[in-house]
């Protein structure tokens, strides 16, 4: 028999659905996004939500996170990539994109942000432009 451990609420349950959720990569804490809107941060050890991430005005879809645990990038139905400073819980940069972003990845060697659009493209972008806004 399979024993569930624990069970993590807080997304709301009026929009459902969860579209992403990761392990930080010391796997302490998981990061969820969901059609609510919102990005969240959990304690795995407690089940205990930590931050709420707003911002978007759509669907987040995607999320994925630097090696150093400290920024995470989504994506959303509204066409925004979002980078987010963990520590300060504060959206960074955003980039309007011309259709929906359904995929975003994080290269661990050199921080260079990947997005997938609904038209097939795929945007590659450096961290640092993303950060000082040099787009």
């Amino acid at each position: 028999m399979i024993k569930l451990s624990k069970i993590l609420t807080g997304h709301s349950d009026w929009f459902a659905g969860i579209s992403s959720i990761i392990f930080s990569h010391n796997s302490k804490f998981l990061i969820s996004c969901s059609n609510d809107k919102t990005i969240k941060l959990w304690l795995v050890e407690t089940g205990e939500e930590l931050v709420t991430l707003t911002g978007h005005t759509e669907k987040v879809t995607s999320i994925a996170l630097s090696s150093d645990n400290l920024f995470l990038v989504s994506g959303s139905k509204d066409k925004t990539l979002k980078l987010w400073n963990l520590k300060e819980k504060r959206c960074l940069a955003s980039v309007s994109h011309q259709n929906k972003v359904y995929a975003v990845a994080i290269n661990p060697n050199d921080n260079t942000i990947v997005v997938g659009c609904g038209n097939g493209e795929i945007y590659l972008y450096s961290f640092e432009s993303l950060v000082n806004n040099k787009l």
